[in-house]
């Protein structure tokens, strides 16, 4: 078994907003929207950012991207399903 990657604090805070940013998610007949710049934007006015505010952007949006595309594989998997 690989040894676990070394801690980051930058990774960790990311990972954290990412998850508080999330609350703010809206759907449209229970499918998730991309999150909007307004919901990293408040969080951003409420909480130091552990690097650059581009860099922290570029990371939500990178986040929000892969969890859209697995909520999107699940529905597909579903729909065919039936």
């Amino acid at each position: 078994m690989p040894d676990p990657p070394e801690y980051s604090y930058a990774a960790d805070s990311i990972l954290s907003a990412f998850s508080t940013i999330c609350r703010s998610r809206r759907y449209e007949q229970s499918i998730p929207l991309s999150l909007d710049q307004q919901a990293i934007n408040v969080y951003a006015e409420h909480n130091d950012l552990p690097v650059a505010a581009h860099i922290f952007n570029d990371c939500i949006f990178a986040l929000d991207n892969l969890f859209l595309e697995e909520c999107h594989k699940k529905i597909s998997t579903k729909s065919k399903g039936k």
